[in-house]
Order: C-alpha cells, then structure tokens, then sequence
C-alpha cells in the first residue's frame, strides 16, 4: 500500500508553487487563481483515487470522488474561461 496522503501533499505543495508562479506572471484577472486551483485539485484528487487502498462505492466506471472531481474540473474551466473573457467598457 502506498502513502497517498503524502503523495497528495507533495502534489498540493506543487500545485501552490503553480498558483504562486502564476499569481507572480499574470495580470490580476478576476477568478484566474480559483480556476488554476480548482482544475489542479481536481486532477490530483481524481489520479489519487486510483492509489488508495480502500474500497469506496462508484458511480459507472469512477468512484464518487473521481465523479466529483470531474465536477470541480468543469467548474475550474469555467472560472478560467471567464477571467479571460473581453472586458466591456462601460459607456454612458
């Protein structure tokens, strides 16, 4: 059995050096580290169910965590997508 928690500790320590990198690089946009944070969590959680060791229930072809994470996944997507979308100006 592997220790997954301190591989998921090692991969959350990455993913903030990822959010800091990215925190130092980009412009300020609104929900960018959100999004970064979320997708990345979500894609550690989901690789990281395939190392535990213990039974969990599954819907279809993933455990209830992975389904979840999917989830969190699109959700992730769609902050992204939205710091990045053209600004209107406000006109009067």
């Amino acid at each position: 059995m592997l220790p997954s928690q301190l591989f998921e500790a090692g991969a959350l320590l990455a993913l903030f050096a990822a959010l800091w990198f990215a925190y130092r690089r980009t412009s300020p946009r609104r929900g960018l580290q959100s999004g970064i944070y979320l997708c990345g969590y979500a894609v550690i959680r989901f690789l990281l169910e395939y190392l535990r060791g213990d039974p969990r229930a599954a819907v279809g072809a993933f455990s209830i965590s992975q389904s979840i994470s999917l989830g969190i996944f699109v959700l992730g997507a769609v902050l992204i997508g939205l710091a990045y979308r053209p600004v209107r100006s406000a006109r009067a």
